[in-house]
């Protein structure tokens, strides 16, 4: 399995002197969907940050496509191109106070002269995306009228209306209905299925065994297991010293572990 993304024995040391990860190994191939797991603390949203070049690791390597990271401003501007990241703190990362406008806003900035991209053409994946989420009702509401788990979805259609080749998500469940969750996960299957990485960051175990094929573990700063989904979320006594639920599918197991 090829790498498109790669951290090897990455440890991150806050001013505090805390250890949020401890010699933390992972990688992301092409078309991979994988859930990391874990409590509050357990280092999730550490590592992701990590993975998108936002967080430069104490020690150890971060690779895309096998380039060392070296963190810079313009070494970030380029990863940036490449993945694509939804925050757990969506607010801060919604600019525009419109709703089109601020899907709109990345892709915008991101499109020159040369690729000859109309303003018509730029609306159009705007608004295709939007519908995907089940939200193009939404694209003329102002941002700040929005629930939390609307402007969520806002901030994931900026993110896919780029087009990433990898997509890292924290917490993107939080605050969706059922209806949401669902066309989320669709998206996020077809996103794999074009060969495009996805990692997300969840404490949600029944989309995690819904969805992803490959789940890692986090417990305080390690990984604590990693490996096929059912395989990991049927031991329940790793979930329970994971401080983890087990999940409650709504229409029984499905078995993502051998999808393709």
């Amino acid at each position: 399995m090829t790498a498109v993304l790669e951290a090897t024995a990455v440890s991150v040391r806050f001013d505090d002197a805390r250890l949020a990860l401890k010699s933390v190994s992972f990688m992301l191939a092409p078309g991979e969907r994988v859930a990391l797991l874990g409590a509050n603390g357990s280092g999730k949203t550490t590592l992701l940050n990590v993975l998108a070049g936002i967080l430069a690791p104490s020690s150890g390597e971060v690779r895309l496509h096998g380039q060392l990271a070296n963190f810079s401003s313009h070494q970030q501007r380029r990863w940036r191109t490449a993945i694509g990241m939804v925050l757990a703190d969506v607010d801060d990362q919604l600019i525009a106070p419109v709703v089109r406008d601020d899907v709109a806003f990345g892709i915008r900035n991101a499109t020159t002269r040369s690729t000859q991209v109309t303003e018509l053409t730029l609306l159009n994946q705007v608004d295709d995306v939007l519908a995907q989420l089940g939200i193009a009702a939404l694209a003329d509401r102002a941002i700040h009228t929005l629930s939390l788990g609307e402007r969520r979805r806002v901030a994931l259609a900026g993110v896919l209306v780029m087009r990433p080749e990898i997509i890292l998500l924290d917490e993107p469940t939080a605050n969706l209905d059922r209806r949401a969750r669902e066309a989320l996960r669709e998206l996020l299957e077809r996103a794999s299925a074009d060969e495009r990485a996805v990692c997300l960051a969840t404490h949600d175990t029944t989309f995690a065994w819904e969805w992803a094929t490959r789940v890692v573990v986090l417990e305080q700063g390690r990984i604590l297991a990693e490996g096929r989904t059912q395989a990991i979320l049927r031991d329940e006594a790793l979930l329970a010293r994971a401080e983890l639920d087990p999940p409650r599918p709504d229409r029984g197991f499905r078995d993502t572990s051998t999808t393709d």
